[in-house]
């Protein structure tokens, strides 16, 4: 699941440059949650089941077999964003993003 909370991040945070096609989920998502707090949007995340299924649906894919949900891994995600011409990094094992600095 980081995985998929990495892209949101990223994506959420590029939302002024990317073109997003108004048929697909995230689009969706964002449109629905963007007046949320990071708690209340956090909340709606873990309960958008239509998100999980799409997380799922392409946990599947790819050259490596995915492991099971159940097998408790040790892999992890991150999202690194520009904004404001500064580097963040986005880690939902931290307490808030970190600025790398000016890019």
């Amino acid at each position: 699941a980081c995985g998929t909370v990495a892209l949101v991040h990223a994506l959420a945070n590029n939302m002024d440059r990317i073109n997003m096609d108004a048929s697909k989920h995230f689009h969706a998502f964002f449109d629905q949650s963007k007046g949320l707090n990071p708690d209340d949007r956090g909340d709606y995340l873990e309960k958008d089941v239509k998100m999980g299924t799409v997380h799922e649906e392409n946990a599947q894919e790819g050259d490596t077999e995915a492991p099971s949900a159940e097998k408790n891994t040790k892999e992890h995600f991150i999202a690194f964003v520009h904004v404001d011409s500064k580097l963040f990094e986005l880690d939902g094992r931290k307490e808030a993003p970190i600025c790398h600095g000016r890019t």
